[in-house]
């Protein structure tokens, strides 16, 4: 059999990507499950001339509500609309993934493994990757990595600010990316281009601040105010005491998620909060340390971020499954055998995660099942397991064709 050139390798992963994502659109037999109610409904009110935070709530930043007008624009019906827009952004990813293996000089065997991660998902995660609009994110998640990895800092600081306007989630790899601008570009440009980052955002949410102060920050305050949402690593472990001691537990509906509250779920929420800053911190503090040695070594780079997002997933008091999406153009890229681990524990992760939902998730929420939390605090090992592998370190080794 005829080796598959690297350019034949994009082209099959999309094709791939392309049949998988139409055979489960026309098997799924329900389009409304997850969070698709709520961007319909938000882009009809838009359509009607309401305006975001200050004639309704949004608990999404402005961009967010663009995509949902944008899928409502396509014929067809707005689930059908909505996956185009989704698909639209998956092959966004597959060609930003691809662009990153190409300028970090990965074999094809490494970028072949991280195409195959991407283009398959759909079937590793489930319907929901459909009807979450989160590949919006790692698609531009993969084009910063590119643009990290080719030294285009002017592009990457755009990315970053757009990709905070769709999901707040990009604002924690600004401090990594300054400090791996300052460190490759000795120090110039560095501060202009954060804070022409920030400055962008401050303009995009602006007008809306100015429409309604207080609508605005509802935005932000939804997400402070979450309890410890029920997928999450601490309740998962809280999960596992009841079960195994009968710990008292009391699950809730709210926030548009399942929650569990009460003085140790929430002391929980604030100790993995913190132990998540603590993670963000080491994690700088080893990329310093990396970089210091090993100055312009752009795999510092994948790795810097992919630990930074790991560690946010892994230790914030909400984990939805659809954040693993953020993580496919990413931790695959880190280098040699440890992005071969990375890719493979993440495919594990997301197929873990499609048997708590849809498969057993009201078992977990109603019942506190023993079955299902089994699964969930295997879920949240191996993303404990992906932070290690992904972890920045030095000489990392890889193999360029």
């Amino acid at each position: 059999m005829t080796t598959l050139r690297r350019h034949d390798l994009l082209v099959v992963a999309m094709v791939v990507a392309i049949g998988v994502w139409v055979a489960q659109f026309l098997l799924t037999s329900d389009h409304n499950l997850g969070d698709l109610p709520v961007y319909e409904h938000t882009s009809r009110l838009i359509a009607l001339g309401e305006f975001p935070y200050a004639d309704f709530r949004l608990e999404y930043p402005p961009l967010a509500a663009g995509l949902f007008v944008l899928a409502g624009i396509v014929p067809g019906g707005y689930a059908l609309g909505f996956s185009v827009v989704m698909l639209g952004c998956l092959l966004a990813t597959l060609t930003g993934a691809d662009a990153t293996a190409r300028a970090l000089g990965l074999d094809r065997r490494s970028t072949g493994l991280a195409l195959a991660l991407i283009a398959l998902a759909p079937i590793m995660l489930g319907p929901l990757m459909q009807t979450r609009y989160d590949l919006a994110v790692a698609a531009l998640l993969a084009w910063i990595a590119y643009a990290v990895a080719t030294d285009r800092w002017r592009a990457v600081w755009v990315l970053v600010a757009v990709a905070v306007l769709v999901k707040l989630v990009p604002l924690a790899v600004i401090p990594m990316l300054v400090l791996m601008h300052r460190r490759w570009s000795a120090g110039r440009g560095a501060r202009g281009g954060w804070v022409a980052s920030i400055a962008t955002i401050v303009l995009g949410v602006a007008p809306f601040v100015i429409a309604s102060p207080r609508g605005a920050w509802q935005m932000v305050a939804y997400h402070l105010d979450r309890p410890l949402q029920i997928e999450s690593l601490g309740s998962s472990l809280l999960l596992g005491a009841h079960n195994l001691a009968g710990v008292p537990l009391r699950h809730v509906s709210s926030y548009g998620s399942d929650n569990l509250i009460g003085t140790l779920p929430d002391a929980m929420a604030v100790l993995s909060s913190a132990a998540g800053l603590v993670l963000l911190v080491l994690v700088a503090r080893s990329l310093y340390r990396a970089l210091g040695v090993e100055v312009g070594t752009r795999l510092l780079a994948l790795q810097g971020i992919s630990t930074t997002l790991v560690a946010l997933i892994a230790t914030g008091k909400v984990l939805s499954p659809q954040y693993l999406v953020w993580l496919l153009p990413l931790v695959a890229l880190v280098g040699g055998r440890r992005g071969h681990i990375s890719a493979g524990l993440l495919a594990v992760a997301m197929i873990a995660s499609q048997v708590i939902f849809p498969t057993s998730y009201r078992a977990l929420t109603d019942e506190l099942a023993a079955a299902p939390t089994a699964v969930l605090i295997a879920r949240n090992v191996l993303l404990l397991a992906l932070l290690v592998a992904v972890w920045p370190r030095r000489n990392t080794q890889t193999r360029s064709e």
